[in-house]
């Protein structure tokens, strides 16, 4: 078994605005929009893509992608670690989750990216 997952982490509408310099829902949703095509459009063919979201807005995202073939949308419980434990505590929130409900068992290489960001340099070894 060879395959690869990316998961893009994404909130949304954080439950904290006053750690997050990026606070306006409209664009974070831009910027999650425009990640998520960047990945499907240019990442090698035998990576999935997980999509999960910890702010009850993943069908915001879902709809708003036109061919979401290669993604799994996932929504997470609603994150409410942030605001008390910081942002990090959140993205483990959702990890955890994901690995408790079996969604990454099948694959052998697993890549995170946080949502919003496009990472051009990634090798392409697998």
């Amino acid at each position: 078994m060879n395959k690869n997952v990316l998961v893009l982490t994404c909130t949304l509408s954080p439950q904290t605005l006053i750690s997050v310099k990026r606070n306006n829902v409209q664009i974070r949703e831009s910027d999650y929009i425009n990640a998520i095509e960047f990945y499907t459009n240019n990442l090698h063919p035998n990576f999935d893509i997980i999509v999960v979201e910890n702010s009850n807005s993943v069908r915001l995202l879902e709809k708003s992608i036109a061919d979401g073939s290669r993604l799994k949308f996932i929504q997470a419980p609603i994150d409410i670690s942030s605001s008390i434990q910081g942002k990090s505590a959140g993205e483990l929130g959702m990890l955890q989750f994901l690995v408790n409900e079996g969604h990454l068992n099948d694959y052998q290489y697993i890549w995170k990216v946080t949502g919003r960001i496009v990472v051009r340099n990634r090798s392409e070894e697998h």
